[in-house]
């Protein structure tokens, strides 16, 4: 099971390169989001707090898509079994 996971992991970096830096984006986004959600709320200014936590919550939500698309592998392993093939 660990070589399959391993496998997965190397064809997404070959081949689908673009998922796992769209995915580090998101997730630094997300970060950013929730560090600016508690300060803004420590400081006590409700209104940019909710503007905060909204886009923690939309970045949070891409960052989980991309990282599906990055750990499915369904057209990484396709493309690799071609390439493999050749």
């Amino acid at each position: 099971m660990v070589l399959y996971s391993n496998y997965i992991c190397v064809t997404i970096k070959e081949i689908g390169g673009e998922i796992v830096k769209t995915h580090k984006y998101w997730a630094v986004g997300a970060l950013a989001c929730m560090v600016a959600t508690f300060y803004t709320g420590f400081r006590g200014k409700m209104k940019e707090h909710k503007i905060f936590a909204i886009g923690a919550m939309g970045c949070m939500l891409f960052s989980v898509l991309s990282g599906y698309k990055m750990i499915s592998g369904k057209g990484a392993v396709k493309k690799s079994e071609e390439v493999e093939k050749n």
